[in-house]
């Protein structure tokens, strides 16, 4: 097997990658790189038709990410109750998935929640426990299409105000989950001991 052969595995992967994608930006950015390889490995192979199809999806890949910039998310937070058969629905079509992140949670001991809402979608929902001014985050959670950290950027960045103006000054949560431990990392919760993570409002 030489190198062109190698090389065209590799484009062909990239591809295949793209398409597992969940994430529409990542798929249109990561299939626009697979394309390129293509459009290189045309060259290499001396192939007008690899090169043309595959320049002809990197144009529109490139126009379709272009239209999706213009297009900004909007998030919102909505009271839910969680004796409603909405919210019963919610639970019972994400529970597998909710399980794993956060096993061994009863509803039922959580006192206030609210649904993530972005653009017309509800897209998770979030759950805590109150103590005077400090609240323990019990299920912060968001459906696998949406986990693209946006929804945590507006939570606990761009309108923390919304936990100050309830009165809160402490967000806390707990996790021994590697993938929700970074998650809160990179949300600039600070790990104050093992496992327990602490936001400052």
């Amino acid at each position: 097997m030489n190198f062109i052969e190698i090389f065209g595995i590799f484009s062909s992967l990239v591809i295949f990658l793209s398409l597992a994608m969940t994430s529409i930006i990542k798929l249109r950015w990561i299939n626009t790189f697979g394309c390129f390889c293509f459009i290189l490995y045309g060259f290499l192979i001396n192939s007008i038709s690899v090169i043309l199809l595959n320049l002809g999806i990197s144009i529109l890949n490139l126009y379709y990410l272009k239209n999706l910039s213009k297009n900004k998310d909007s998030f919102n937070l909505v009271l839910a109750d969680c004796n409603s058969e909405y919210f019963n629905f919610f639970i019972r079509k994400n529970y597998d998935d909710i399980e794993y992140f956060f096993a061994k949670l009863s509803f039922l001991e959580i006192d206030k929640f609210y649904y993530l809402i972005r653009n017309n979608d509800t897209v998770g929902i979030i759950g805590w426990n109150e103590n005077n001014d400090e609240i323990t985050i019990k299920i912060d959670y968001v459906t696998e299409k949406y986990r693209d950290f946006k929804f945590g950027n507006y939570l606990y960045i761009d309108n923390i105000i919304f936990f100050k103006n309830l009165g809160y000054k402490k967000i806390i949560q707990e996790s021994n989950l590697k993938i929700h431990q970074n998650y809160l990392k990179k949300l600039n919760f600070k790990e104050i001991e093992n496992n327990i993570f602490i936001k400052e409002i």
